[in-house]
C-alpha cells in the first residue's frame, strides 16, 4: 500500500434497514373442537405472498393446518383476513400461530395464542312444542360459560342469553317473551 502515512483509515459505518413483511394489529381464534375460525388484521404488508396458520398441541412443535396463498402483497393500509380450518386434531388445549411468508420465502411468526376447547357432552331442549317457556338441558364436561341462541328459520337471532355451566348436568329455563312470534326455531 502506498500513500501518505498521515492519512489513515479510521473506520466506517454501515447502515441498513430491514422491512418486516407485516405489521400485525390483531390475531384471534374462536371455534370448537372440529372447526376453528381465525381472524387477523395487518396495518401494513411488504412483499407478503402467503399466510399460514400453524397448530400445536404442546406450544412447541407446530405444523401448518391452513393457508391463504394469495396475500395482498404490498399495502400501506389496514387489511382484514379470515380463515376457517376444519378437521383439527382433538385436544382440550390448542396452540396457534400465524406465519407470514414474503416473496423471498422468509417467514415471520406471530405470538402464540392458546385456545381452550370446552366440550358439551349432550344437549336437549324440551318440550319441543313451546308456548311460554322451555328448558335447555346441557351436560358439560367441565364448568364453563356459554350462550343460548334461538335462531329463526331465516337465520335471524331472535333470542340470546349468556349462561354459566357447572360440570355435569345443567338445566336452564328459558322464558319466551311476547316479542317472539310463532314459528320454527
Amino acid at each position: 500500500v502506498s500513500g501518505n502515512p498521515s492519512q489513515s483509515f479510521a473506520g466506517f459505518s454501515w447502515a441498513y434497514s430491514i422491512a418486516l413483511p407485516i405489521k400485525l394489529v390483531s390475531f384471534t381464534a374462536f371455534g370448537d373442537a372440529s372447526t376453528m375460525n381465525f381472524n387477523w388484521k395487518v396495518a401494513e404488508e411488504i412483499n407478503t405472498k402467503e399466510y399460514q396458520i400453524e397448530y400445536s398441541n404442546n406450544g412447541y412443535n407446530f405444523s401448518a393446518v391452513g393457508n391463504i396463498i394469495n396475500a395482498r402483497g404490498t399495502l400501506g393500509s389496514e387489511t382484514d383476513y379470515s380463515l376457517t380450518v376444519n378437521a383439527l386434531p382433538q385436544s382440550d388445549i390448542m396452540y396457534f400461530r400465524l406465519v407470514s411468508i414474503d416473496v423471498d420465502n422468509k417467514k415471520s411468526y406471530s405470538k402464540i395464542i392458546k385456545v381452550h376447547i370446552n366440550r358439551i357432552i349432550k344437549t336437549e331442549v324440551y318440550p319441543t312444542i313451546v308456548k311460554n317457556s322451555f328448558t335447555v338441558s346441557i351436560q358439560a364436561e367441565k364448568a364453563n360459560t356459554g350462550k343460548i341462541k334461538m335462531i329463526g328459520i331465516d337465520g335471524r337471532v331472535v333470542y340470546q342469553r349468556m349462561i354459566t355451566l357447572s360440570k355435569g348436568q345443567n338445566f336452564i329455563p328459558v322464558e319466551i317473551s311476547s316479542g317472539i312470534s310463532k314459528g320454527i326455531y
